[in-house]
């Protein structure tokens, strides 16, 4: 992978995503310690910054980094927050998420967008119930492309459900739309993470 690809994809990290990178600058090719250089530097973000955030990592419990004593979301019965939306794959597996104030579990109010990378599925106490964990890696405003996506597609639920009952149409035919309109974001992200993988395997052959 040439420089230019390691200045323009570090250009798009956060900060904190930024001086993760720098702490094991150690691992990375020629090229790709040139280019983080060359991005600390035009952020201002200098060695004291990158020894701030070692110690800081040094002393965070591992598996959760700088969300370690917060949950990325807690509902109950569909009421209280939760994350949609998945966007902006990378190659360490992290994405782009969005956190919303859900009701019923229907999202209505987005409180920001975060990149995580899960850590591992955690089952719940209870058998049909289940969460994971992740480590938060940076935290932003909300991203207007997914919240317009999601918006989109909660509309669209409703939009079926209200034809189904107008039209009257048969129960099965409901319910043959209403699962193809939710494969919609699983064919969405497997896309995304496709085009990644497309992009590295480009990128590797250069």
């Amino acid at each position: 992978m040439p420089s230019t690809n390691f200045a323009e994809t570090y250009s798009k990290f956060s900060d904190d995503e930024l001086l993760n990178l720098a702490v094991d600058a150690h691992t990375l090719t020629k090229d790709a310690r040139s280019a983080l250089s060359a991005e600390l530097a035009r952020r201002k973000l200098a060695g004291s910054d990158v020894a701030k955030r070692r110690d800081y990592l040094a002393a965070t419990k591992p598996g959760h980094w700088t969300g370690r004593k917060e949950f990325v979301a807690r509902s109950f019965n569909g009421f209280g927050t939760a994350i949609y939306g998945k966007r902006n794959f990378r190659a360490d597996g992290s994405f782009l998420t969005t956190k919303w104030i859900v009701l019923f579990w229907i999202p209505l109010v987005p409180l920001g967008s975060m990149r995580l990378r899960r850590v591992e599925p955690e089952r719940s106490a209870f058998l049909m119930l289940s969460s994971s964990r992740y480590h938060v890696l940076s935290k932003a405003s909300p991203n207007a492309r997914q919240v317009l996506y999601v918006y989109g597609f909660v509309a669209s639920l409703i939009v079926l459900s209200v034809a189904c009952v107008n039209m009257s149409l048969p129960d099965t035919v409901g319910l043959v739309l209403f699962a193809a309109l939710c494969c919609v974001p699983w064919i969405m992200r497997k896309t995304g993470k496709a085009r990644t993988d497309r992009k590295l395997q480009t990128d590797e052959s250069r």
